[in-house]
């Protein structure tokens, strides 16, 4: 047998078996650090949760209340309103 073929044949065996081993390593260690982060996830939203209702009990109004604007029915109570002695004044002889 030549020596380049069989370097070649060998080092084809050898990537193979590793590339295998990569992928099963891959496939089977997968799950379970997809599994724990997916549990880290569901603990820290349970706790940003809990922490946002501690915090707003009793600060935040209820948001699904009818807003009441108690300024909409204000009565205008400027004097000066209608007092500008200049408003029927032409400023622009061109026009």
């Amino acid at each position: 047998m030549n020596k380049k073929l069989l370097i070649v044949v060998l080092a084809m065996l050898i990537l193979g078996l590793a590339g295998g081993g990569c992928f099963l390593w891959i496939k089977f260690h997968k799950p379970s650090v997809t599994k724990q982060a997916e549990q880290a996830v569901t603990d820290i939203q349970e706790a940003v949760e809990s922490i946002n209702q501690g915090v707003a009990k009793g600060v935040l109004p209820d948001m699904d209340a009818v807003v009441i604007n108690p300024l909409e029915d204000v009565p205008d109570a400027n004097p000066y309103k209608n007092t500008n002695p200049f408003s029927n004044i032409k400023t622009n002889p061109f026009e």
